[in-house]
């Protein structure tokens, strides 16, 4: 189903300029001639940041890729949501009743609460309706619970499986993600025993879209923007554009910054000069086309989607403008959402199995803790310690875990004091008293990259 489109996500990356660093540091010197005196003489005495690119290569066979591809293909085959998510279809049937189908309305009309009907629930102020108990819920529960009471800490995904969960999420998808990028760790003891097949692929997380993690990076890698020009769209007929926006927090700006890959872009929020090869949201309306939402240009009436090369998660709307969100979701928000394994109600079990699928695990096992399973503060570490350990010992939780926090994670060992005061620290410091915990990886996992941290990032696209 998925393909990758990116030539750099299978092959070494080149050698880097060794002059990049200086041309880097002598454009901020340029950028700060520019500044009045004052503000000039402030900034000279500030460190640049620059970021980094290590002059190695890393090859990996190809059986790690076609591993990858077929992790996206099954995770596409396992999303919640096969025809969007509900806030979106809800929007949709708004935006239909009020207009029809086929009506070109203005962008600023559409998403106008007044004139309009606004941005779908959620875009401005964060809010998540419940959710009713699904079939796909009951079915994960089961499996969960099963996996907990017979104390297994791994259940393997088969072919039976993954067409039962697919038949539970509801209607079969009309079509599948056009793109989307897939990030993760490998894990061989030795570069023999991952060029013999001995390896596993731990999935991290999954994105949105092609761009989304390696669109920052693009200027590091000349050229390899290029490739992201020729990525399929949910509509054939539709031009892929790229969207520029600020971030909603000046720290996450650098999030937001990526070269232009695309011959036009839709800017939000920027100031930017009109001209051929810039849009802007009133140049813009929208459509709904056999149940499906559009994006297009209002002069031409020619459809667009947008491609947001930004890491930046959608739902932080301290972060995300809502009309950058609307951009960069509308064109797909009828297809299926992919991302990392979604266990539905299951995320409120104290635990989860890992999920595991040929050589790939799709999502590690996992526990929560809560602060008041544990002594108060008051208590001394030992004895904290030793209820840490009797509850260890009743959910067969492992020594070696990682502290997991939105996509961070920190290794612990709980047999070493100074970490049990790093879990002890962060549980009377979470403003809801809970720590989630995953299996780390084994000891060996990184042997064959000389034990160095890693995780790629692979681009992948649908195959035709």
């Amino acid at each position: 189903m998925f393909r990758r489109p990116c030539s750099y996500a299978s092959s070494a990356p080149r050698s880097p300029d060794r002059d990049s660093r200086s041309t880097h540091i002598s454009q901020d010197r340029k950028e700060n001639s520019f500044l009045p005196p004052a503000a000039r003489a402030q900034a000279t005495g500030l460190r640049t940041a620059c970021d980094l690119r290590l002059d190695a290569d890393v090859r990996l066979p190809e059986q790690i890729l076609t591993e990858a591809e077929t992790a996206a293909t099954v995770l596409a085959r396992l999303v919640t949501h096969p025809n969007g998510t509900p806030t979106w279809r809800r929007w949709i049937e708004q935006f239909t009743e009020r207009y029809g189908e086929n009506t070109a309305v203005p962008l600023d009309v559409a998403t106008d609460p007044h004139r309009g009907v606004g941005f779908p629930a959620g875009f401005v102020t964060a809010s998540e309706p419940p959710r009713p108990m699904s079939r796909r819920d009951r079915l994960l529960l089961e499996l969960a619970g099963t996996a907990a009471a017979e104390g297994t800490g791994t259940v393997a995904v088969t072919g039976a499986m993954i067409e039962e969960l697919e038949a539970a999420a509801g209607d079969k998808p009309h079509d599948v993600a056009p793109h989307l990028e897939l990030a993760a760790q490998v894990h061989a003891s030795s570069v023999p025993a991952l060029d013999r097949g001995d390896f596993r692929l731990r999935v991290l997380t999954v994105s949105r879209s092609a761009g989304s993690m390696t669109g920052r990076f693009w200027h590091l890698f000349p050229g390899t923007e290029t490739t992201y020009a020729s990525l399929p769209t949910v509509d054939p007929g539709a031009e892929l554009a790229q969207l520029s926006f600020h971030a909603g927090r000046v720290p996450a700006d650098l999030l937001t910054r990526a070269p232009q890959a695309l011959p036009r872009v839709v800017s939000v929020g920027e100031f930017r000069r009109p001209g051929p090869h810039v849009l802007f949201p009133q140049d813009l309306a929208v459509t709904v086309t056999d149940g499906r939402p559009k994006l297009v240009e209002s002069a031409t009436g020619k459809p667009l989607e947008l491609l947001a090369p930004t890491a930046i998660n959608f739902l932080w709307n301290n972060y995300t403008p809502p009309m950058a969100r609307f951009l960069g979701e509308i064109s797909r928000a009828a297809s299926p959402q992919v991302t990392w394994f979604d266990w539905g109600a299951a995320w409120t079990l104290p635990f989860t199995p890992a999920l595991t699928y040929r050589r790939t695990i799709l999502t590690a096992a996992r526990w929560k803790i809560r602060s008041g399973t544990l002594p108060a503060r008051t208590a001394t570490l030992q004895q904290w310690a030793d209820q840490l350990h009797a509850w260890r010992a009743r959910f067969r939780v492992p020594e070696r875990l990682l502290l997991a926090e939105d996509d961070q994670q920190l290794p612990l060992d709980l047999s070493r004091d100074v970490d049990l005061d790093l879990l002890r620290a962060y549980l009377d410091a979470s403003p809801f008293g809970i720590a989630t915990l995953h299996d780390a990886p084994p000891a060996d996992a990184d042997g064959w990259i000389g034990g160095r941290a890693h995780s790629i990032v692979v681009p992948l696209a649908r195959r035709s």
